[in-house]
């Protein structure tokens, strides 16, 4: 099953502000009050984040809503091609990888 994107980078951005809060999983799920399975399946990005959780998360981190569902300032460009990719098919990475051969290829302008 492809992962949607948007839930993986937001996924991350939730493992990011809770490790950055120096909590564990079991932690952040007791203040937000889910499972800590349902915690890990979140930064995974394996499971949608309901406005109600996003609220708890928004209230115990202290960020705003644009700071989980956005890019970080700091993402690197290969970071960003790796969120990108994530849940691809096998045949959809080797595309990729084709497309980003051929352009390193590509002779300087």
């Amino acid at each position: 099953m492809k992962k949607d994107p948007r839930a993986v980078l937001v996924g991350r951005n939730i493992q990011r502000f809770r490790k950055n809060a120096g909590m564990t999983q079991a932690q952040l799920a007791e203040k937000i009050n889910v499972s800590t399975a349902f915690v890990s399946r979140m930064e995974r990005g394996e499971k949608g984040v309901s406005v109600k959780v996003l609220d708890a998360l928004v209230a115990e981190f202290q960020v705003s809503y644009d700071a989980l569902m956005r890019e970080p300032a700091d993402r690197s460009r290969l970071e960003t091609i790796l969120v990108l990719l994530e849940g691809r098919s096998e045949s959809y990475i080797a595309w990729a990888e084709k497309i980003l051969r051929t352009c390193g290829e590509r002779p300087e302008e």
